[in-house]
């Protein structure tokens, strides 16, 4: 639950990283390799409901409070709306809105025992704006939106409590992992010239070859 890039470290601020295991290790090198600060760690994965109830003992365990949540787990989905399966459909909405519902339940108990926090939800794009092919998002953009709309609300009930709640949406932000998704949802799919041009640029863009 923190900046990949160590901002916050660089502020002097004690940061654990939640990530899954295949994630954590890069994560947090590639924070202290631009702070040479100490980064704590734990594995999770943010659809594991029992995981995200041991979060508040971890928290005290390795910081021993929070003043700071950074939500930006994500995942997105770019197909036409009858070719995404029920288990894209569900696991969107576990990564992109359910994981956050469920940690702010955890962790907002802990914040207002301190008298205070703030809450930042780190949302992509298609929540807020409809792509053009080949990046459909029929199944990724409602859960982004909802996502959005659950910040406004969570700022609404939280502020009797000095707990602050604020979306970021960064826009475009291109990591290998995704891009390679992106590849294999598109790569299924036959693309008018428009849309080989549009995914052409992108490759371009991202500096893949």
């Amino acid at each position: 639950m923190a900046l990949r890039d160590g901002a916050l470290s660089r502020e002097g601020v004690k940061v654990l990283i939640c990530a899954r295991e295949s994630a954590l290790a890069d994560a947090a090198r590639d924070a202290m390799q631009t702070t040479q600060a100490k980064i704590e760690t734990h594995p999770l994965d943010v659809t594991k409901v029992e995981q995200i109830e041991t979060i508040p003992r971890v928290v005290k365990d390795k910081l021993g409070h929070i003043d700071i949540l950074i939500n930006n787990a994500g995942t997105g989905t770019y197909k036409a709306v009858l070719e995404v399966t029920d288990e894209e459909l569900v696991e969107g909405m576990a990564i992109n809105f359910f994981a956050q519902f469920r940690i702010c339940q955890r962790i907002v108990p802990m914040m207002i025992a301190r008298g205070g926090g703030r809450i930042i939800n780190v949302r992509g794009q298609t929540g807020i704006m409809t792509l053009n092919q080949p990046f459909l998002s029929s199944c990724t953009g409602p859960a982004k939106s909802t996502e959005i709309r659950f910040s406004k609300l969570l700022a609404n009930e939280l502020a009797p409590h000095n707990i602050r709640v604020n979306c970021v949406i960064p826009g475009f932000i291109n990591t290998p992992e995704r891009f390679a998704k992106w590849e294999r949802e598109v790569a299924k799919r036959q693309l008018s010239p428009e849309d080989a041009a549009r995914a052409i640029a992108l490759v371009e863009q991202s500096g893949h070859a």
